[in-house]
């Protein structure tokens, strides 16, 4: 009795082992970011560029001005034309 068990916990992380292996082989590596990137983002003049971030559909700009009022500028990917304007309120505190 103790034999097929022993034979069963053998078999059963033989098993559990190969299952990882095979999936660890077959899953395919990052892919690399294709979002088309405009050549050119033309920011408002008198305004700093704090952070930029990027999607599949949008650039982002935020951006300070001399009153450090903040804004994110949100930019076609592709010719680079401003499409959004976002004012940055922050929270007393914050």
């Amino acid at each position: 009795m103790v034999t097929v068990l022993t034979a069963t916990l053998t078999i059963g992380i033989i098993v559990i082992a190969a299952t990882l292996v095979i999936r660890i082989l077959m899953e395919e590596g990052p892919r690399p970011l294709s979002a088309p990137v405009a050549a050119e983002v033309a920011a408002p003049e008198g305004e700093t560029i704090v952070a930029v971030g990027a999607g599949p559909g949008a650039l982002s700009l935020l951006t300070r001005d001399a009153g450090g009022v903040e804004r994110l500028r949100t930019y076609h990917p592709e010719t680079g034309a401003e499409i959004g304007v976002t004012l940055i309120r922050r929270a007393p505190g914050g």
